[in-house]
C-alpha cells in the first residue's frame, strides 16, 4: 500500500515537473509566433499591443520555465534567448505608452515597462525609468488620478534626468490632494523651496499668487507678491 502511494506521489511531481516543461515550450513557441508578426505589421496601435502581449508571454514563460525539474533544480531553457530577444523589444513600452491617445491604454503600457524592471529577463537591460514614471504621472494627472499621479512623480524624481519636471508635476499633485491646513503648510513650504531653486519657472510663481490670493490677503501684499519675491520669505514670518 505504501509502496503504491509513494509510487503514486512520485508519479505526480514527475508529472507535473513535465507538465511545466512542456506548458514552458507550449509558451515560448507562442512568443515567438508574436515576435515573428513584428516585422510585417504595419498598423502602430497593433505593434505597441503586439510588444505588450510579446513582454508578458515572455515573463509566463519564465515563470514556467523556471519551475524545478523532477530532481528539485531550476534549469531555465529560454531565458537566455528571451532576455535578448524581448529586452530589446521593452523599450518600445514606453514609444507605445507616448503614442496612445487613450491615456488608459498608455498608462498601462507604462505600467508594464516600469514593473518588469527587476525581472530577470530584464534586469540586466538598460532602463528609463524616469521618463516612463514621468509620462504615466502627466497621463495620471490628466485623468485626474492624483495619487497615482504623485507616486510616479516621485519615482521620476529618483532620475536626474526627470528630477526637475517631476517635481513640477509633484508640486501640481500636492496642490489638488491638498484637504487639511497641515498639507497647505507643507504643499506652500515646498513650493517656496522649488521656487528658490527655479526662479525663472512661471509656473511656481503662478501657484505661489494663487495660494497667497486664496489666504485673503490685503491687496498691498497681492502687488508686493507679484513685483518683489523677496517679500515670499517675509509672509512665512508672518504665519500667513
Amino acid at each position: 500500500m505504501i509502496m503504491m502511494f509513494l509510487s503514486c506521489c512520485v508519479g505526480s511531481i514527475w508529472g507535473d515537473n513535465v507538465n511545466h516543461a512542456a506548458q514552458a515550450d507550449k509558451a515560448n513557441r507562442e512568443l515567438q509566433l508574436l515576435v515573428a508578426k513584428l516585422p510585417v505589421c504595419r498598423d502602430s496601435t497593433y505593434y505597441y499591443s503586439l510588444i505588450e502581449k510579446i513582454v508578458e508571454k515572455s515573463i509566463e514563460c519564465d515563470s514556467l520555465d523556471c519551475q524545478p525539474n523532477a530532481k528539485g533544480k531550476v534549469k531555465p531553457r529560454y531565458r537566455h534567448t528571451n532576455s535578448s530577444v524581448v529586452g530589446k523589444l521593452r523599450r518600445k513600452l514606453v514609444d507605445g505608452g507616448i503614442y496612445y491617445q487613450d491615456p488608459v491604454r498608455g498608462l498601462a503600457l507604462l505600467q508594464l515597462y516600469i514593473d518588469t524592471q527587476h525581472h530577470p529577463l530584464f534586469d540586466k537591460s538598460k532602463q528609463e525609468i524616469g521618463l516612463a514614471a514621468l509620462c504615466a504621472g502627466k497621463m495620471a494627472y490628466g485623468i485626474k488620478d492624483y495619487s497615482k499621479a504623485e507616486r510616479m512623480a516621485d519615482l521620476a524624481l529618483q532620475h536626474i534626468e526627470t528630477a526637475k519636471d517631476a517635481a513640477q508635476l509633484k508640486i501640481y499633485c500636492m496642490k489638488m490632494l491638498m484637504k487639511t491646513e497641515k498639507d497647505a503648510v507643507i504643499y506652500i513650504n515646498s513650493l517656496l523651496a522649488l521656487h528658490e531653486k527655479d526662479r525663472s519657472n512661471q509656473n511656481y510663481v503662478e501657484l505661489i499668487i494663487q495660494y497667497y490670493s486664496t489666504r485673503v490677503l490685503p491687496m498691498n501684499w497681492l502687488i508686493l507678491l507679484t513685483t518683489n519675491w523677496k517679500t515670499l520669505r517675509a509672509t512665512r514670518c508672518f504665519g500667513l
